[in-house]
């Protein structure tokens, strides 16, 4: 009994004059569990200003999964504190120059915390290469009164960060000015006849301001068309009835009338039941007085082929009650 008790004693002589971290780690090996490490890493050690730095912190060991904050830290003085989050990658925009570190802390699932701060990153100005110009484009060099003037404007140099501004000229005088913004796609709709231009501002992060105007556009107040008609319905034909063509003629042509989809008329010809050489000398009397600012509508219900021909009354041979495309276009 003697001897189990002094052999305890021995051991708990040893137990005590052990340090504690050596029973820490003979834990961790009997458990296999590494320790918590840290590695933070950013994507620039040197920037400008503006430019976005990111941070990828990289954890081991503990016991997963990881929550991840950061700390920016400029010129030794914190400026940022940031929340735990599930992301490992921080971004960060430096607005001043500087040096700067990230702090990044990771927190295992047993709220063991580690950090590591990374290496210097050195912010400096931005120093233009060249200088600030923009470059305009319109849509057209003529439009009718009442379509959109569309302006694109392009920037290129300074400092970037480009904002844009728009002012509209009409024969000389600002008839509207816009504000500032990131979109450099500009819409005017052109209300009245003129000569139109547009002042295409850009102004960069620094400040510096250029203008360019657009090449003149003129806007034109378009004469109104003279609509004109021809509608021809087959009905009777040489050795049968086709039933709903006149019916269809009839219902166009009080359409035309009452309703018209086109505008109001100059001229409009119904005629039902025409031979082939009919309906070719009936196109031009219809249409007669037509010009360029005119719009002709030919309407025809009656028996047709799949390769372009429409029929007259009388027959169906070419170059007799046949018509062709070509003819028709020809008439």
């Amino acid at each position: 009994m003697k001897k189990i008790f002094s052999i305890l004693l021995v051991i708990i002589f040893f137990l005590g004059i052990l340090p504690t971290n050596v029973l820490a780690d003979n834990a961790n090996i009997f458990t296999n569990k590494a320790m918590l490490t840290v590695k933070a890493v950013p994507n620039f050690t040197s920037l400008r200003i503006y430019q976005r730095v990111g941070v990828t912190t990289t954890a081991t060991g503990g016991t997963a999964p990881y929550m991840n904050a950061n700390y920016v830290i400029k010129d030794g003085k914190i400026i940022y504190r940031g929340w735990y989050g599930t992301s490992n990658i921080f971004y960060y925009v430096p607005k001043t120059i500087g040096t700067y570190k990230i702090t990044s802390f990771v927190r295992d699932v047993t709220g063991a915390i580690k950090y590591v701060t990374t290496v210097p990153i050195k912010v400096t100005d931005y120093t233009a290469t060249q200088p600030l110009y923009v470059s305009t484009a319109t849509n057209a060099a003529e439009l009718s009164a009442g379509q959109n003037l569309i302006v694109r404007a392009v920037a290129y140099g300074g400092a970037g960060g480009y904002n844009y501004a728009f002012y509209v000229r009409r024969e000389g005088t600002i008839i509207y000015k816009g504000n500032y913004s990131t979109n450099n796609i500009f819409s005017y709709i052109l209300t009245d006849a003129g000569s139109y231009d547009v002042l295409c501002f850009v102004k960069d992060r620094l400040g510096e301001i250029v203008c360019r105007s657009t090449r003149q556009v003129s806007a034109i107040v378009a004469p109104n068309p003279k609509y004109r008609a021809l509608i021809i319905g087959q009905h009777n034909y040489w050795d049968h009835t086709l039933a709903g063509t006149d019916v269809d003629a009839n219902n166009m042509n009080t359409m035309l009338i009452t309703k018209p989809s086109y505008g109001t008329m100059a001229k409009l010809t119904k005629k039902l039941d025409l031979t082939g050489r009919g309906i070719l000398s009936t196109i031009p009397v219809a249409f007669a007085g037509a010009d360029s600012s005119s719009v002709s509508v030919f309407y025809y219900s009656g028996h047709g082929s799949d390769n372009g021909y429409i029929f007259g009354v009388d027959n169906n041979y070419p170059g007799s009650g046949a018509v062709s495309s070509t003819e028709l276009a020809n008439a």
